[in-house]
């Protein structure tokens, strides 16, 4: 999708994913590839990261494997949930928007 909307000359201001730390390998040997191909078409790229703050158990966690692993708990999508996904991917893309001065400008304008 992405190289068709640049083919067309439609070039997205922005792609965003989020890291939570746990992905496959070959996921991110993809974001090596495409880092390099958006950078090359003029593209901004950024990767954003869900930053745990508190925490009930010890020890402090960084990615959503250590997060279950140290809670001692299901991803939640194992229960048919999807909390995971709220909390490490989507939370922290509409913290990067929020703060992100194109969008910002759009917002004020209306």
């Amino acid at each position: 999708m992405l190289i068709e909307l640049v083919a067309r000359g439609e070039t997205p201001d922005l792609v965003l994913t989020a890291d939570t730390g746990s992905e496959k390998p070959s996921t991110y040997d993809y974001l090596d590839i495409i880092r390099r191909w958006m950078e090359a078409h003029g593209i901004e790229f950024q990767i954003c990261h869900y930053q745990p703050q508190r925490f009930k158990h010890w020890p402090p966690y960084a990615t959503l494997i250590e997060n279950v692993l140290t809670n001692a708990t299901l991803p939640s999508i194992s229960l048919g949930r999807h909390s995971c996904s709220l909390k490490w991917k989507i939370a922290p893309q509409d913290k990067y928007i929020a703060g992100w001065p194109p969008a910002i400008e759009a917002w004020n304008r209306g």
